[in-house]
């Protein structure tokens, strides 16, 4: 997962909020820079300050597998053609806003410092849609911080499975099996530990013993001036004393020896190296778990589907793409990534799949990491990581051609007022005849 630098300052505006100030044809003619900027347009001018031009070309990007099996009959098959969305100093800008927002009130109702524990992906994606305004979309990747949080108003939904009540009803297996397996580990963890503090116990009362007796070697020496017959006295009290305390020793030796012997006992019943009784329990737990876990894994591959923006829906295990060091589509590895658990996971998948479902054009996105991680620092930029690759190849088939399609659309290309026809006051062109009228402005989701 490369990272492509830190997130901006922030702008004063969010996307939304500028949009808002402007009439509807400047909206209209800014969604058409954003959809030209992302395809590529050559009439859109490089000089000119459009904050929707592309600055990372391939941050997401990826290999289709349905355009690669569309190929395969040619031999030999050329390289599967890579679909990408590109990030912008405008989505960037927009995720700076993400960003400080999540600083501020956190997500959910729970506050920004469960990230300290577990960190997570956080994404934006801008899109335009069919009357030419723009939304942006947010989404964060898994639950939030490492909690059950994954559905969050105003955030994007994770992708939905075909039988969700089928799913959870999935996990909940997988979470009993983990319980139970965890469950008894602590057992044998609490055995062991009982052990430890019965043998420190024994070694103890041991070196009390051992200290005693060495003591007792030791010759007393009388000391000067005192009479004999007192330091007889003295002497046979201390010798009662020190036979009384040895055999309070003995005794609560014994017993410690006697309670270490039964810790050991039971802790035999449980530790797999001593008891073939728990080893099978142990295996029959590791089992069990294993199975429900793979039952999820396929579900999730199985029952959650990715529509492009052209052609038809495929489950995750359909769609995921990998390839032989040689160029060649390798189905094992495809198949791996498909029962990958963070497979449709992150921040971009929600995104696209948001964006599909609403009938949006997406024209640029940008993932930040915020959080505890390895490698990775709050406010970093990151690229679409391996798992994302797999798929998000298929999943922007077809936006390149939905985006020039939209620019030029009617509802995007208003025609101009005639010369006797001035523009209705503040500038504001209606729409064409049977074009969907638009929403309210900054009505982004």
């Amino acid at each position: 997962m490369a990272s492509f630098g830190t997130l901006p300052a922030a702008p004063l505006q969010s996307v939304l909020q500028a949009q808002a100030a402007k009439p509807l044809v400047e909206q209209i003619a800014d969604s058409q820079k954003r959809l030209k900027g992302a395809f590529g347009d050559a009439t859109l001018d490089p000089t000119e300050a459009c904050l929707a031009q592309p600055v990372d070309q391939t941050r997401y990007a990826g290999k289709c597998r349905h355009c690669s099996q569309a190929l395969a009959p040619a031999v030999p098959p050329p390289p599967a053609p890579i679909h990408k969305l590109a990030s912008t100093l405008e989505s960037k800008r927009e995720a700076k806003l993400l960003f400080d927002g999540i600083k501020a009130n956190g997500v959910g109702g729970q506050p920004a410092n469960l990230l300290d524990t577990k960190g997570n992906m956080f994404g934006v994606l801008i899109c335009v849609d069919n009357t030419g305004q723009t939304h942006v979309l947010k989404a964060f990747s898994g639950g939030y911080a490492g909690t059950q949080l994954y559905n969050v108003a105003g955030w994007c939904d994770p992708v939905p499975c075909a039988n969700q009540a089928h799913h959870d009803h999935l996990h909940q297996a997988y979470d009993a099996a983990e319980q139970a397996l965890n469950a008894f580990d602590r057992q044998i963890q609490a055995d062991m530990a009982t052990v430890r503090q019965k043998q420190a116990e024994v070694d103890r009362i041991g070196d009390a013993q051992q200290a005693a007796a060495a003591a007792a070697l030791r010759p007393a020496v009388q000391p000067a001036g005192m009479p004999a017959a007192r330091w007889q006295a003295i002497q046979a009290t201390q010798q009662a004393t020190q036979a009384t305390r040895n055999q309070e020793r003995q005794t609560a030796l014994a017993a410690a020896q006697m309670e270490l012997a039964t810790a050991e006992q039971t802790f035999s019943q449980h530790h797999l190296m001593t008891s073939l009784a728990a080893s099978a329990h142990l295996a029959n737990l590791q089992q069990t778990r294993d199975q429900a876990s793979a039952a999820v894994l396929a579900d999730n591959a199985d029952s959650r589907s990715i529509t492009p923006f052209q052609g038809a829906s495929r489950t995750f295990r359909n769609a995921c793409y990998a390839e032989t060091p040689t160029g060649v589509f390798d189905p094992n590895a495809a198949r791996d990534f498909a029962l990958h658990g963070k497979t449709g996971w992150c921040a971009a998948p929600k995104l696209l799949a948001e964006a599909k479902r609403l009938g949006y054009t997406p024209v640029s996105m940008t993932e930040f990491w915020m959080g505890r991680a390895a490698g990775f620092a709050e406010g970093q930029m990151i690229s679409s990581c391996a798992h994302c690759q797999s798929f998000v190849g298929f999943a922007l088939c077809g936006l390149e051609q939905q985006q020039r399609t939209l620019a030029q659309s009617a509802a995007l290309n208003p025609p101009a007022p005639a010369a006797n026809q001035p523009p209705p006051a503040g500038g504001v062109q209606p729409p064409p005849a049977g074009a969907a009228q638009p929403p309210p402005a900054g009505g982004g989701h």
